[in-house]
Order: C-alpha cells, then structure tokens, then sequence
C-alpha cells in the first residue's frame, strides 16, 4: 500500500507542479485530463480543477500514510491564516505559486507540509 500512496503523492505533485519536475510524464497526465473532459458534466474540467484534485488526493495519501484518524477540509471563508503560510522543505518550495493561482490546492499541501513537518519533529525527538 505504501507504494500506491507514493504513486499517488508523485503524480500529484506532477499535476500540481506542471511538470516542472517530471515533464514527459506532466504530457500524458494533461492529455488524459483533456480526454476526460467530454466525460465530465458537473464543470468545466482544466488543468486547474485537476490541480485541486490532486492536491486533495496527496493529501490523503499523506492522512493514510501516516494513519491519519481526522482530515482538515479546505474552508474558502478561512483563508486568511493561509496568507503568510509557506510551503518549505522537504516539500518542492514551487508549491508556493500556488497561493496565488489556486489558493485551495495550496490549502492541501500546506496541510501536507504541517504533517511532514511534525512527523520529521516527531523523529527527531
């Protein structure tokens, strides 16, 4: 299982950096999202709705990970703690453009980053 979520926190992170990281990869997973559009009638789905959901995909591979028993949900009337928060090591420090473009998704692996943070504190004690 751990594997899997590992896959699925990479792949997020692929999506959610624009490949930035993993280009060749980046090009299938952007044409998959345009092949799945026709399928999808709630909304218009763009790269920046599947943005938002693998951001809330990494995060729950992280909540399972680490056996998580509560999740926090992104709250769009609370944004304002998110305003001077930051994405630091050992998450990619690009995460951050997020803040600006896609402020939910920054949500997420500003979450994600509190959890590495505490479990690398949890170690260290």
């Amino acid at each position: 299982i751990t594997q899997v979520l590992d896959d699925i926190f990479q792949t997020s992170l692929c999506i959610c950096l624009r490949g930035q990281v993993e280009p060749a990869t980046f090009k299938l997973l952007q044409t998959g999202t345009k092949r799945i559009q026709s399928f999808i009638h709630s909304e218009k789905y763009n790269i920046d709705s599947a943005i938002t959901n693998a951001s809330k995909a990494a995060y729950l591979s992280v909540l399972i990970a680490n056996k998580a028993t509560t999740a926090v949900h992104f709250d769009p009337q609370n944004i304002e703690p998110l305003r001077n928060a930051v994405i630091n090591e050992p998450l990619n420090t690009k995460l951050n453009k997020l803040k600006k473009s896609n402020i939910e998704a920054f949500f997420y692996w500003n979450e994600i980053g509190k959890i590495c943070n505490a479990h690398i504190s949890e170690n260290l004690d």
